[in-house]
């Protein structure tokens, strides 16, 4: 089950913390805060991330070695049967769910950064691409282990995107920044 690879409770840190801003490229280990992304968010990266281009108002998108991690905040969504971006659904989680491109494994309620939500776990049963943006869509890969959690927030929910080979590997190396993830207010 989910629930029992997740933490016992929200070991997110201090989200007053000092933290350097995130800039595209290698980062070093250590506590980011977004620049433009809103709400600002600030995590801890260890050895070995780098920011994929600067953070924007609606999505951050982090890789390493292990793993991909990005924040977004949807407004457009693919439709897995016209492959044309749409609106994004009311209901993103129930949407995620259906998608024929996920094989869910388990969902389970989460905090995160404070924020309540859910967390759907999956394996990609085949390459798709899933959310629409100006600059290009975000895709997934057949076989990556997923967690998608979508977490409540005004405006357009707060999703983290979590991939990674298999999923162990994403909680082994990819899970311990969602963790220190913390809104900055």
């Amino acid at each position: 089950p989910c629930d029992e690879r997740l933490p016992s409770a929200s070991s997110a840190a201090d989200p007053s913390a000092s933290a350097a801003p995130l800039a595209e490229g290698p980062l070093e280990p250590g506590r980011y805060t977004t620049t433009r992304f809103e709400p600002q968010i600030a995590l801890t990266l260890g050895a070995g991330w780098r920011e994929l281009f600067e953070d924007d108002s609606d999505e951050v998108a982090l890789e390493s070695d292990s793993g991909f991690l990005a924040i977004t905040r949807v407004t457009r969504v693919v439709d897995p049967e016209t492959g044309r971006a749409e609106d994004a659904p009311e209901d993103l989680f129930g949407w995620l769910l259906e998608h024929d491109a996920l094989a869910v494994e388990c969902t389970t309620a989460v905090t995160v950064g404070g924020l309540p939500g859910m967390m759907v776990e999956a394996t990609v049963a085949r390459g798709a691409d899933i959310f629409a943006y100006a600059e290009g869509n975000m895709r997934v890969v057949s076989g990556q282990g997923m967690r998608y959690y979508v977490l409540s927030l005004e405006g357009p929910e707060l999703t983290i995107v979590a991939a990674s080979g298999d999923l162990d590997a994403l909680i082994a190396n990819v899970q311990p920044a969602i963790d220190s993830l913390a809104v900055v207010e």
